[in-house]
């Protein structure tokens, strides 16, 4: 090669870069601006104590979630409205007629307590760890579904069946039938009643009728008479699966090609010699 040749030639220069990852999820980058509690845009309201979150991250679990932020929207802006114009309104009356332009405030100053964001309230939820057990979920910090007691969970399954995520519904129900008993079973039926678990609750009573001695237990417990239409529920299970067999006796004639009984001594017919076979079937 000559030094020409050398000068006009392309060397290939290599630099090895090594891989960084880049976590570009749209779920982390929530995840850390609810971690950093920043860009909140509602709060979510449980037994009096706010939590702040993301309206798209929870308007996200399901449709009627979503429905329920856009209602809260629309309460807000017609809150913050009726804010901004009371002042004009006060000063008006004052004036005795329409208050000058000038005059007019463009904002309303904040009421004391007033809430820059807007709230959403969790009807019948009265346990506040309900909103953590829900963010968690929504912004998949949940790694095993813990909560504190079975009222808590009984919350969160109440707060699935109004909005309608079938995932925590799940987490909480397998929560619910952990360490069932005869002691507790009737009070976890009436949740399965009340949020409306009509398979998981036919479960449970199709374990407790299977027992004899646990229906037993149940029925004649101290706080029976709080479930009456469970126990009554229980006991008609329980009648159609123990009702008693009745034999029910068929006579069916020997056939005219069949030979006669032999007769009994004496020469006379036995009582039932035309009976050939009895068929015995349940009754009803």
């Amino acid at each position: 090669m000559t030094e020409a040749d050398a000068k006009s030639a392309t060397i290939p220069l290599p630099i090895i870069m090594t891989d960084v990852l880049v976590d570009a999820d749209l779920t982390a980058g929530m995840r850390m601006l609810y971690q950093r509690c920043q860009l909140y845009d509602m709060y979510i309201v449980v037994a009096g104590q706010r939590f702040p979150a993301h309206r798209i991250a929870l308007a996200s679990l399901s449709t009627k979630f979503r429905d329920r932020v856009a209602e809260m929207m629309v309460h807000h802006a017609e809150a913050r409205k009726n804010e901004t114009e009371a002042p004009a309104n006060a000063v008006a009356d004052a004036s005795g007629g329409k208050a000058p332009e000038a005059e007019r405030p463009t904002l309303a100053p904040p009421r004391p307590g007033a809430c820059r964001y807007p709230e959403l309230h969790l009807e019948g939820i009265k346990c506040p760890e309900v909103a953590n057990v829900l963010l968690e979920f929504a912004y998949s910090f949940m790694k095993d579904y813990e909560v504190s007691s079975e009222e808590a969970n009984a919350d969160v399954l109440r707060l699935a069946a109004q909005l309608d995520i079938p995932v925590l519904e799940h987490l909480a129900s397998k929560r619910l039938v952990e360490q069932l008993d005869t002691r507790n079973v009737l009070k976890r039926l009436a949740i399965c009643e009340e949020v409306g678990l009509a398979m998981l609750s036919e479960r449970i009573i199709d374990q407790v009728v299977a027992d004899s001695k646990a229906l037993l237990a149940v029925s004649t417990g101290q706080d029976v008479m709080q479930y009456p239409k469970i126990l009554q529920k229980l006991l008609i299970r329980a009648a159609a699966q123990f009702r008693p067999t009745t034999a029910v006796v068929t006579p069916v004639k020997r056939d005219a090609v069949h030979e006669p009984a032999p007769p009994a001594e004496g020469g006379k017919r036995r009582r039932g010699a035309g009976v050939a076979f009895v068929q015995v079937t349940a009754g009803a």
